[in-house]
């Protein structure tokens, strides 16, 4: 299980908006000096990401909480977010040379351009209608609370 620590920022019913920022190793790198993607990162500050999720787990606005996916739900996601639709203008390419053997080369362009783009679309629109709970993270832990309490001057 891949774990991230998170941040409550929303609480509705069951549903829980949560916020966590993508690391980069970077800043724990030795190299940053003379790394064009150290300096690269610094610019490119990261932006927190927000996510839903459903628990039944009673939390507050503020709250920390450690959310955790599957390895292979992982997996699986990158292999239809980025391998499929590498298959898909391949074939689409070829499909498209195989009908017309003197296939211009802007129009094959075109054909795997327009395959991608509809690949996208449909896996959009596949994505939200499956809802997978399994490609979902999950709070696997809700974190205690940071009670302060104030600091009292006793006089003597």
């Amino acid at each position: 299980m891949l774990e991230e620590k998170a941040v409550v920022i929303a609480v509705e019913g069951n549903s829980v908006e949560l916020s966590t920022s993508i690391k980069s190793t970077c800043n724990s790198c030795e190299q940053q000096e003379g790394c064009g993607t150290g300096l690269l990162a610094r610019y490119l500050a990261p932006k927190p990401e927000n996510l839903t999720v459903q628990t039944d787990i009673p939390l507050s606005v503020g709250q920390k909480v450690v959310i955790a996916m599957a390895e292979s739900a992982l997996l699986k996601m990158a292999f239809v977010s980025y391998i499929m639709p590498l298959l898909v203008m391949i074939v689409a390419v070829l499909g498209a040379q195989a009908m017309q053997q003197d296939i211009n080369e802007g129009i094959a362009i075109l054909v795997g351009m327009t395959s991608m783009a509809i690949y996208y679309i449909a896996l959009k629109h596949w994505l939200a209608y499956r809802r997978s709970a399994s490609w979902q993270p999950r709070i696997i832990k809700a974190l205690p609370v940071n009670i302060e309490t104030p600091l009292v001057q006793i006089d003597n």
